[in-house]
């Protein structure tokens, strides 16, 4: 008789465990359909009270974010800084990160632990020194500026994330290495980094979103040519009017590079590829 109750009670947890689930997904993705309708709607429907399905489906709100205020160009902008940042993090932070993870010396823990409080700055401590510094260097408002502005809390960050993916990797690799005469160089690019891929996934997903959504140095540190998303949305909050609907229009834009760069990197994303390195 016990028994025959196992498979009924499996079969309720799963229920239930189906149940909790998509009242989670619900309750996170109600915010992001309002948005989407809202985008859709005339200002009319916009300030009707209630929740109320969009007339038509009309892009007017896409149209006045891109011509009227100049979307477009700001989107070009976050995604060439926030890609370039991300690229040049990891290009800087890989060979750091093996670095500190694989070779003990005085001071080791401590300069770790110094880098991953860089990352603990407030920007508004940073913004008027780069703000003086890159005058000077006269590249204010400039991609150059931006990337190196955004390297002070994107690098930081992408070393201490993949020196604690390095360190959990097996000592045995280093030796097996050594013994098949593979030099440092050789370790690092052949052996490490394939192994290190859904960490450096990880991390670049991290570090994107971070540029991305980076506001307050961007607010200081450009004009009008390095504009990027986050300081043209501000825009359309206005003396006299919040533009509610350009703003939902542009945020489901800015949902989508996000999500492209999610679905490219999420195949890599898979935890313990070096549990087996070892083990032949």
């Amino acid at each position: 008789m016990e028994r025959s109750r196992t498979p009924v009670r499996k079969l309720v947890t799963k229920i239930l465990s189906l149940v909790v689930v998509l009242l989670i997904l619900l309750f996170v993705l109600i915010p992001v359909g309002w948005i989407v309708l809202t985008s859709f709607k005339t200002r009319t429907e916009i300030f009707t009270p209630g929740f109320i399905l969009p007339g038509k489906l009309s892009l007017d709100n896409y149209f006045s974010a891109f011509y009227d205020f100049g979307f477009g160009y700001k989107l070009t902008n976050s995604i060439v800084i926030a890609s370039l940042t991300t690229l040049v993090s990891l290009v800087l932070g890989i060979p750091a990160a093996y670095a500190l993870s694989r070779y003990r010396f005085r001071g080791s823990n401590f300069l770790a632990s110094w880098i991953i409080a860089q990352r603990m700055l407030p920007s508004i401590a940073t913004a008027i020194p780069l703000f003086i510094m890159f005058v000077s260097l006269q590249i204010i408002d400039t991609y150059l500026g931006m990337i190196l502005a955004y390297l002070t809390f994107s690098l930081p960050f992408s070393i201490w994330l993949l020196r604690g993916y390095f360190i959990d990797m097996p000592r045995e690799i280093d030796e097996a290495a050594f013994v098949d005469g593979c030099s440092e160089y050789q370790m690092l690019l052949r052996i490490f980094l394939p192994l290190a891929g859904p960490g450096i996934a990880v991390t670049a997903i991290f570090v994107f979103l971070l540029s991305w959504n980076e506001f307050f140095l961007a607010l200081i540190l450009t004009r009008t040519v390095a504009t990027t998303v986050p300081v043209g949305m501000a825009a359309f909050m206005q003396h006299y009017r919040i533009a509610w609907g350009e703003t939902a229009s542009t945020m489901v834009v800015v949902l989508i590079p996000l999500l492209l760069w999610i679905q490219v990197l999420q195949k890599h994303i898979v935890r313990g590829l070096t549990m087996g390195a070892v083990k032949g």
